[in-house]
């Protein structure tokens, strides 16, 4: 019994020690409320606002599946960004908001969880491989708070790239012959759920590894494995059943544009340019980022080393990279090893992109990997091998106390610690602007360690002590990155992305207290926010990186198109035309000024017109002579409508994200236009019967009825949605089986 207890103390020792240590190393977040992680464009202007009205939604008793607040309408789940179904996402939403809006302190400790997943999966990882949990730490804390994860600010980036341990963790498992369908099948789960994270890079490259692990060790003996290659099909089944919620309705978004850096839009199904993936490759020098920090790793300044474009940083430090090198030296012999250097050498050679006839062969002949544009995200993978083989280097150093590897590493270290610490000591007599201290940090740790392992014999006789120091080290050297970077609230040259966020609330309630449906035009793109998604308030534009393609076809600067999609309100410094009025003047020095001759959001039409093309219906929605109160334009064959003198009347009864209520009196039988946007899966209902509905004006949702007094309800139910989730949980529930199935086969534990 006593054994039993101590074996389990023993086993939570690992991460309770992880969990204090990402609270540590991210103390700036986790215990202050002086700093920010989210002082990012995307992150602020996308990201955040975007899981602030979901949340809004979900504490007032529903989920939504549309985003009624941009662009006059757009697929909330399609647009994948920052992960609407993303289970960590789930519980967010769930937290108190404050004055109704997501509580930013929340999204501080929601950081340093993201950071302690992704050390704890590691950590997994490299105790499953038999790694002793000192340098089991090690890995988790390398690839948690270096390199990728330490350093990329996108939230969908860091969730997707939690789970790529744990992916692996089974996967090797299965290779080995450990209940191969029930490892196969959590390595697919755990596949998926980095899908449902939202953006597709991260998930698809390591689709991609995790497939070319599968096929190296299902073909190696130079016949197939069959019993390993159905394991792989497993894998890609259950990994397919668990991402359908987010991967079937960014499909069914194939309808949008994108805008990827290109001149123009590209479609979904489209390959990216492939200029623009030269554009996000690493360069050759950025390897050498692995041990020499950046001067700036989250700013403007990107430093000698990467692209300027590059959003993450190779730095892992020379402590993890030593340590890694021992680990090849030292257990070259044991299979984990030699797969941790195959991956990180395909990671490095595909990270340079266009440097390297890889990527371009993916790049053709794999579709998927097409529509991804930054190579230089395969850093996570180099990472992640590189944190593997640093644990089996301590392992190696620990059980080979005598080895000559230590004795040969340290002239090394000295020898990088002397002329980095040279160049920066010459720096700074000569007063020169460019002396950089993470740099000076970097030659010191670079020296204690080239010590500590000179002294390796002596050291190594309190292994622990010995570890901890190699720990601590690397620790420090990880400190170059993010926590100097975070934004405090007291820098006035930081925080405009965050200050955006805070302010113009008394915009937000003045706009809600107009009558009618409300809808903004937004022309002070200084600080892009999206204002509608964050304050609840309807806007015509919006910050997005797809936008669905109806809407491309209109020109929504002019006055006509903005009449039509019912803008009420403009918001900026000045007004764009004469006839605007003022109404109010919020604390930021923003206006807002009131439109005259907006449409409503619903209206009555009682004739129609069929445009034989894009380009003739966008002439007479520009006519000024054209009547678009009365007529309604649709692409092709409009439906036929008797035509009376009088107009009718809509009223819109009750308005929620993927529902609209209205009531419709009908002199004669018309079309009830409302100036939301027309999307698949939108569904009508008139007096409970089904209707169709039309594209009408080329963007926007029709409804025939005949004359009367009718009630109509529009719901937006896309089978895309509906069915990917029933898909999720067939894949949950087919893991779980195939896990229990092998639990009663024995104890499915190893940890």
């Amino acid at each position: 019994m006593g054994e039993n207890r101590y074996a389990r103390l023993a086993g939570v020792a690992g991460p309770l020690l992880l969990l204090l240590i990402s609270i540590g190393f991210y103390w700036r977040l986790a215990l202050t409320d002086q700093y920010t992680w989210i002082d990012h464009p995307d992150v602020a202007c996308i990201e955040i606002p975007r899981l602030g009205f979901v949340a809004r939604e979900v504490h007032a008793g529903r989920f939504p599946l549309w985003d009624p607040h941009l662009w006059s309408g757009q697929p909330l789940i399609g647009q994948t960004q920052p992960g609407p179904l993303y289970p960590l996402n789930l519980l967010l939403y769930l937290l108190p908001l404050q004055d109704g809006y997501l509580n930013l302190l929340y999204l501080n400790w929601y950081f340093v969880a993201v950071h302690f997943l992704a050390a704890l999966f590691c950590y997994w990882l490299a105790r499953d491989l038999g790694r002793s949990r000192a340098a089991s730490i090690l890995a988790g804390c390398a690839f948690a708070f270096g390199g990728f994860l330490g350093t990329v600010p996108w939230l969908d980036r860091m969730n997707g790239a939690v789970w790529t341990p744990l992916v692996f963790l089974f996967l090797l498992r299965a290779v080995r012959g450990e209940r191969r369908a029930a490892n196969a099948a959590l390595a697919g789960l755990f596949s998926g759920i980095s899908w449902l994270a939202g953006h597709h890079d991260l998930p698809m490259l390591v689709s991609v590894a995790a497939m070319a692990t599968w096929l190296y060790y299902a073909l190696r003996r130079g016949r197939p494995d069959w019993r390993l290659l159905g394991a792989a099909a497993l894998f890609l089944v259950v990994a397919g059943l668990t991402s359908a919620a987010q991967t079937w309705p960014t499909y069914d978004a194939r309808r949008a544009h994108r805008w990827v850096g290109a001149e123009a839009p590209v479609t979904w199904k489209d390959r990216v340019p492939y200029d623009i993936h030269t554009h996000f490759s690493l360069p050759a020098r950025g390897l050498l980022e692995l041990i020499i920090p950046r001067t700036d790793p989250w700013g403007e300044e990107k430093g000698p080393f990467l692209n300027p474009h590059s959003d993450t940083s190779a730095f892992l430090g020379a402590g993890a990279v030593a340590m890694a090198a021992l680990g090849l030296a030292l257990r070259w012999r044991e299979p984990p090893v030699r797969w941790a250097a195959a991956l990180a050498a395909g990671a490095a050679v595909y990270s340079l992109g266009a440097l390297s006839p890889l990527h371009g062969i993916l790049y053709s002949v794999t579709p998927l990997l097409g529509s991804s544009r930054h190579p230089v995200r395969a850093l996570h993978l180099l990472h992640l091998a590189i944190a593997v083989a640093a644990a089996y280097g301590i392992d190696g150093l620990l059980a080979e106390p005598r080895s000559r590897w230590p004795r040969r590493l340290a002239p090394v270290l000295a020898g990088f610690a002397a002329l980095v610490l040279g160049t920066e000591t010459y720096l700074a007599i000569a007063r020169r602007p460019d002396l950089n201290d993470r740099m000076v940090l970097a030659g010191f740790t670079s020296l204690a360690l080239a010590g500590l392992l000179a002294a390796w014999e002596r050291a190594a006789a309190r292994p622990r002590l010995a570890a901890a120091a190699i720990l601590g080290l690397a620790l420090l050297e990880l400190s170059n990155l993010r926590p100097g970077g975070l934004a405090s609230r007291f820098d006035k040259n930081r925080n405009q992305y965050v200050n955006a966020l805070r302010g113009d609330r008394d915009i937000a309630a003045f706009l809600r207290r107009q009558p009618g449906p409300v809808r903004i035009a937004f022309h002070d793109q200084s600080v892009p926010v999206n204002l509608g998604d964050w304050h609840g308030i309807d806007m015509l534009q919006g910050y997005m990186a797809g936008l669905s393609s109806n809407l491309v076809r209109h020109e929504m600067h002019t006055r006509r198109t903005q009449e039509l999609f019912g803008v009420t309100h403009a918001v900026g410094r000045k007004p764009d035309r004469p006839d605007q009025h003022w109404i109010f003047e919020g604390s930021s020095g923003l206006n807002v000024y009131r439109n005259p001759d907006a449409l409503p959001r619903a209206w009555v039409v009682h004739e129609g017109v069929g445009a034989k093309s894009v380009r003739e219906l966008q002439g007479w929605i520009q006519d000024p002579a054209f009547d678009l109160r009365r007529k309604a334009i649709l692409l092709g064959e409009a439906p036929s409508l008797p035509g009376c003198a009088e107009q009718g009347d809509v009223q819109i009864t009750r308005h929620t994200s993927d529902r609209i209520q209205l009531s419709a009196r009908m002199p004669c039988a018309g079309m009830v236009v409302v100036s939301e946007t027309f999307f698949p899966g939108w569904t009508a209902k008139v007096d409970g019967r089904e209707a169709p509905v039309y594209e009408a004006y080329g963007a926007l949702r029709g409804v025939v009825m005949e004359a009367g007094t009718h009630a109509m309800e529009l719901d937006y139910r896309p089978l895309s949605v509906y069915g990917g989730a029933a898909l999720t949980g067939l894949g949950v529930l087919l893991a779980a089986l195939l896990v229990w199935v092998g639990t009663l086969r024995g104890d499915y534990a190893r940890h």
